[in-house]
């Protein structure tokens, strides 16, 4: 028995380490707990990811001024707003000199539990505002992922199980946009880190706005006050109808919710056609011959 205990303990060692190393971000997938519900996100808070920083300048905007600069002075206006609108914000980064990694951005955003993921970018290119959302194929709830068996969840498709949040979250940010009548823009792409959040996630870029004097840049100030008011309230909207289904019992990680399915239709019951059987006529059967009597012997 004693020569036993050193193999097992060290199987158990390898196992154990095999494990962690399973659920490090860098090995490509996030494990799950199994039979544990995903906890709560949280609607009052918002997290912002100003794209770029750092020797990552992104693209050069109108007077030489750089995305990684534009992004940042967004932030720092919309975090003004949803302050002054009651929201907690949490910045991946608020100096256009830091340069988080994408999937320190990522793990940022996971583990703050916010209903709100917005990753900021700026554009020379398009006209007013444009909204997307992951390119990836939705998939069940996280909630029904984690309350079902053990399953892995891969790092760089995570937004799967968000997504159908996400084009709510586009939804109100889409009716907010048209309020201020600023053109918009809605698609889908696959813009790092937004397919490793688990939060409902929208990339918002800016662009330029056309007027018939001259186009408005991306980093203009004033452009992008009028934006972050109107995420604000839009966010705002979203914030009390996630509360909202909460306190009816609904998970806050669904406020989108599938319509209802027609109503079966029943298909109509054939209609009984009466066979008219024709007059049955009796033929009548002749009297049977008598069969003849056998003749008589003759005796010799």
């Amino acid at each position: 028995m004693a020569r036993l205990c050193l193999p097992i303990r060290g199987l158990l060692l390898a196992l154990a380490a095999i494990t962690a190393h399973a659920q490090s971000p860098a090995s490509g997938a996030l494990k799950a707990k199994p039979k544990q519900a995903q906890p709560a996100l949280l609607p009052n808070l918002v997290l912002l990811d100003p794209a770029h920083g750092g020797p990552d300048n992104g693209t050069t905007l109108a007077a030489d001024s750089l995305e990684k600069d534009a992004t940042v002075a967004f932030a720092g206006r919309l975090r003004t707003a949803l302050t002054a609108h009651g929201f907690t914000v949490v910045l991946t980064h608020d100096s256009a000199a830091d340069q988080p990694t994408l999937d320190q951005r990522a793990e940022l955003a996971n583990h703050s539990r916010a209903a709100t993921c917005l990753v900021i970018h700026m554009s020379n290119g398009g006209h007013g505002v444009h909204l997307f959302t992951s390119s990836l194929t939705p998939v069940s709830p996280l909630s029904s992922v984690f309350e079902s068996t053990p399953t892995v969840l891969r790092w760089d498709t995570a937004q799967a199980s968000s997504l159908q949040q996400s084009l709510g979250l586009t939804f109100e940010l889409s009716d907010a946009i048209h309020a201020i009548r600023i053109p918009l823009v809605v698609g889908h792409v696959s813009v790092p880190p937004i397919d490793s959040m688990t939060c409902p996630a929208v990339v918002l870029e800016l662009a330029p706005l056309e007027s018939p004097d001259a186009a408005t840049p991306a980093s203009d100030g004033a452009y992008q006050q009028r934006i972050a008011d109107a995420v604000a309230a839009a966010l705002t909207s979203w914030r009390t109808k996630l509360t909202a289904q909460s306190s009816a019992g609904a998970p806050a990680t669904t406020p989108v919710t599938k319509p209802a399915p027609p109503a079966p239709v029943r298909k109509p019951r054939p209609a009984v056609i009466p066979i008219e059987t024709p007059d049955i006529v009796p033929v009548p059967v002749p009297d049977p011959v008598p069969a003849k009597p056998a003749p008589k012997a003759v005796p010799q």
